[in-house]
């Protein structure tokens, strides 16, 4: 047997009891663990309150990612990323489950695989982690700019011609991101024809960016917005007292990015009208509006 380890103050020391299940046709060892709510990790707690929502009762799974800070495998030889949380008949919590198998899974989970680009649930993973990073300093006198992009004409495309046809756009489409941003910056496919990106840099780089994606990716039409902050102000609007003091610092930084992330969709709404208003018979221009070079600084 073996045990996952949880301090959660200097004097509190938690463990995971461990123990093995099966091994699997292909070789992998399966563990399991009676669930306990106390090492689901923050950024998990929403998806599983909402997977309790939305399946009350009756039989299901979910997978959620293991944060390695806050659980430790005992045993250094073998170590695990994700679980799986295995509900009984009532819709009740039961077991979590580990394995390679289970790790695996729950990676594909994360991504998009057409793009190979985080899908909503990496993206979440990946501004959790800028939380965390923003609330400790290490982001100290930084900006943090985040895209909202849409697609112009892909619901066209695959009505009209195919959905390989649609699905070359959406590659593409990520190929133009990948070559304008770092190899760093986050980017992500959220949805069907749209795509997020979250930059951390020393500078404003808003118009840059903006100069940028429009020299590049001829032959793609789209429309973008931009929503840049300093992360200073950003940590000043979290640590304004408000009603939220059951929620951690990372918490509130994370419910901030989100705040922002809506506010660049709000941009994008503009930009896709402004394209609308001048689209010709066979194009629809690429737009990006960004906010106001002084708007929440």
């Amino acid at each position: 047997m073996n045990d996952f380890e949880r301090t959660g103050g200097e004097n509190l020391v938690e463990k995971l009891n461990i123990n093995e299940l099966e091994t699997s046709p292909s070789g992998n060892l399966t563990r399991f663990a009676e669930f306990d709510t106390r090492f689901i990790p923050i950024q998990e707690k929403e998806k599983f309150e909402d997977h309790m929502e939305h399946y009350p009762d009756g039989e299901s799974e979910l997978y959620i990612r293991i944060d390695p800070e806050r659980i430790k495998q005992i045993d250094p030889n073998v170590q695990f990323k994700h679980a799986k949380i295995l509900f009984d008949k009532k819709g009740t919590p039961q077991i979590f489950l580990f394995g390679r198998e289970v790790e695996d899974a729950a990676t594909n989970a994360v991504k998009d695989q057409l793009t190979e680009l985080d899908n909503r649930e990496g993206l979440n993973n990946q501004l959790m982690k800028i939380a965390e990073n923003i609330q400790r300093g290490y982001a100290d006198g930084k900006y943090i700019t985040i895209g909202y992009y849409d697609l112009n004409f892909l619901k066209l495309i695959n009505d009209t011609q195919n959905r390989t046809a649609g699905d070359k756009c959406l590659v593409a489409m990520a190929k133009h991101l990948k070559d304008v941003l770092r190899l760093n910056d986050e980017i992500a496919r959220v949805g069907g024809d749209e795509f997020v990106t979250v930059t951390i840099s020393d500078i404003d780089i808003r118009k840059g960016l903006e100069r940028r994606l429009k020299n590049s990716g001829k032959g793609i039409s789209y429309c973008s917005g931009l929503f840049g902050i300093k992360i200073g102000d950003l940590l000043e609007e979290v640590d304004f007292p408000q009603e939220t003091e059951h929620m951690s610092r990372t918490d509130l930084a994370f419910k901030k990015l989100k705040e922002i992330e809506q506010e660049a969709d709000n941009l994008l709404l503009i930009a896709k009208k402004e394209s609308n208003r001048n689209m010709t018979e066979n194009e629809k221009p690429t737009v990006i509006v960004t906010n106001s070079i002084n708007a929440s600084q």
